[in-house]
């Protein structure tokens, strides 16, 4: 498992973003979250994983960087590889997002109505995790981003070109997937209700695309993962460095397999540095 390579993506894209682009601002968090009704294609039964979270956010002159680094540790319902393994399956999952502001770079206000900009979206996702199957999607997007105007938050919504290759390693082989569309929104808004209050979250909606390692078709996947957390810090004097909260992960044809579909509870906390 090429967890140390994934690991070093972390830190480089961090580096990278916060110093070789200049950042203007960045925010960077590590948090710990927890659920108990997940799935995953093949597991006819909820599968609990405890999910620990590296996040970097940046903007600079032209636009701004998103990474995000999942570590999934799920338990025995869900096992790694080998025979009478019962201990539970490590999973690492690593996302990019470059926003390049056309507003920015043309020198020209781009807003009209609620939109405050438009910029080209760019990125990838890439992982890998250690159960038979032993999947290592690599998947890239590119496309336009609308960025709405928000108080005290944003909301972005993109139509991408997504292409994904990943591998099988039941039959044995790398899969390539048919190209397809992405839309994907992704939103925070600050609230005061007692405490400082945050709402964020994502959702992604992703084409069919083609046949998978086994041969059959696959089905349109649409994720949502929302959370509603408490500035917790602020308690202590301290505001913006500690959140608590709870939320919902959601997936309806989970990697594109129809009828492998998910929600689940989850509690999460995040500090941010």
């Amino acid at each position: 498992m090429k967890v140390a390579y994934l690991l070093g993506l972390t830190l480089a894209a961090a580096s990278f973003s916060a110093e070789v682009l200049a950042a203007d601002w960045a925010d960077n968090s590590v948090g710990i979250s927890y659920g108990s009704r997940y799935r995953e294609p093949g597991v006819n039964e909820d599968i609990a994983k405890t999910v620990f979270n590296f996040t970097h956010a940046s903007g600079y002159k032209y636009g701004s960087n998103f990474f995000s680094a999942d570590f999934l540790k799920s338990d025995s319902k869900d096992p790694s590889a080998g025979t009478g393994n019962t201990d539970g399956a490590l999973e690492v999952y690593a996302v990019y997002r470059n926003q390049l502001s056309m507003s920015a770079v043309s020198g020209k206000k781009l807003a009209f109505g609620p939109v405050r900009d438009v910029s080209l979206s760019a990125g990838f996702d890439v992982g890998t995790k250690n159960t038979t199957f032993a999947s290592r999607p690599i998947k890239l997007v590119i496309g336009p981003t609308l960025n709405f105007a928000i108080d005290k938050g944003f909301f972005d919504f993109s139509v991408f070109y997504y292409h994904e290759t990943n591998n099988n390693g039941i039959v044995g082989k790398k899969v390539t997937f048919d190209s397809t569309y992405q839309l994907s929104a992704a939103w925070s808004k600050g609230f005061e209700l007692g405490l400082p209050l945050v709402f964020k979250g994502y959702a992604v909606h992703t084409g069919a695309k083609g046949l998978n390692g086994f041969g059959m078709g696959t089905g349109p996947e649409t994720v949502v993962h929302t959370v509603l957390m408490a500035d917790i810090g602020s308690l202590a004097g301290k505001p913006g460095t500690v959140y608590a909260g709870v939320g919902i992960d959601h997936f309806t044809n989970k990697f594109g397999e129809r009828g492998v579909n998910q929600t689940t509870p989850i509690a999460a906390l995040e500090v941010h540095f």
